[in-house]
């Protein structure tokens, strides 16, 4: 009897399975040259498409790449010419400090030595490598 019980339970579950409903393309066969010539070109065309999608993105990518290695080109170069500037800028004043100083100086030797010595000195107050005055 357990036999019979294990035998008809084997048989309803293979059998339910066999009488399961067959899915639309199962049973029709091989396809045939044409329907595979059209499936190639489908697939071809739609290769073609990515591929042609994939250079408009990488053509978009080195533009974008381009333009912006020429930006900070640009920045740096705006960096360097500001830096030039405040760098002159620090150097012309050094030179005013130095003309001061000199100017300075000149005034203080003016002053010392006796008053003969002052005179002379007033007299030829000219630099020697000022031709020009």
């Amino acid at each position: 009897m357990k036999y019979s019980l294990i035998g008809l339970c084997v048989i309803g579950l293979v059998s339910t399975n066999a009488l399961a409903e067959k899915p639309e393309w199962a049973g029709k066969g091989k396809p045939n040259t044409e329907q595979k010539n059209a499936h190639k070109s489908a697939m071809k065309a739609k290769q073609e498409k990515l591929d042609k999608d994939i250079d408009k993105e990488e053509k978009k990518a080195k533009k974008e790449k381009k333009a912006k290695k020429v930006n900070d080109e640009l920045d740096q170069g705006r960096k360097e010419l500001k830096k030039e500037k405040a760098d002159k800028a620090e150097k012309l004043k050094g030179l005013e400090k130095q003309r001061q100083k000199k100017s300075e100086q000149a005034r203080n030797d003016l002053d010392k030595g006796s008053e003969k010595a002052i005179e002379k000195k007033k007299e030829n107050k000219k630099k020697w490598w000022k031709f020009w005055e």
